[in-house]
């Protein structure tokens, strides 16, 4: 039996903040990191704890795992903004791409400015 939507979305949304949480650490750079969960490739960007100022992601390389012999790359061209970190505690971006049936996702080749 599958889920309705709402229960596909909130798990969606809980497992981003999950990975989050337990994914992502943050230097003076930006960080990123990648998960599949429910057909989405659940992708967090986080402005690194030395950053003052805002930090735009404007490309970036999503790549899709679909079996052992099987990868796609999509190369993603939006305007993310993340924002300097308030004290101790670094500000975080989620994004979700729909990816079907695919096994693993990472992203690489980040492109930001200022």
């Amino acid at each position: 039996m599958r889920g309705s939507v709402t229960t596909r979305r909130l798990a969606v949304m809980f497992t981003a903040a999950g990975a989050a949480l337990l994914g992502v650490a943050g230097c003076a750079s930006t960080a990123s990191t990648c998960a599949v969960r429910n057909g989405y490739a659940v992708v967090v960007f986080e402005n690194g704890i030395g950053a003052n100022s805002n930090l735009y992601v404007t490309r970036f390389r999503l790549n899709i795992r679909y079996g052992p012999q099987s990868t796609a790359h999509y190369l993603i061209r939006q305007r993310i903004t993340l924002r300097p970190a308030k004290g101790s505690n670094p500000r975080m971006v989620v994004r979700t791409y729909l990816v079907g049936g695919a096994r693993g996702c990472s992203v690489d080749r980040v492109r930001t400015r200022w």
